[in-house]
Order: structure tokens, then sequence, then C-alpha cells
């Protein structure tokens, strides 16, 4: 009885370890896209804006 338990809460560990080594590059992923996305989305805001006729800041060197 004390060997099919063992094994049984070896087998749970192993898809605990698996699942939160998923997560974790997930996590990293995300971080990834989310820094690549972000500074799209500012220059799409700032480029429709300039087309609208709005000055740019000197921060772009105008």
């Amino acid at each position: 009885m004390s060997q099919h338990t063992n094994e049984k809460q070896k087998r749970v560990q192993e898809l605990y370890r698996k699942k939160k080594r998923e997560d974790s590059s997930h996590k990293i992923w995300t971080v990834i896209v989310l820094l690549c996305v972000i500074p799209v989305l500012i220059l799409l805001v700032t480029s429709a804006l300039f087309d609208l006729g709005v000055p740019l800041p000197e921060f772009f060197g105008r």
C-alpha cells in the first residue's frame, strides 16, 4: 500500500514540476512580447497624432 502511495506521489510531483517549468516559460515570453508591443503602440499613436497635425514634443527633435 505504501509503495502505491509513493508512486502516486512521485507522479503528482513530476506533473507539478513540469507545469511549473512551463508556467515560467510562458511568463518569460509574455514579458518579451509586452516589451515589443508597447513601443510599437506608442509609435503608432504618435504617428497617428502627427498625421492629424498635432505638433510633436521636443523629445522627438523638432
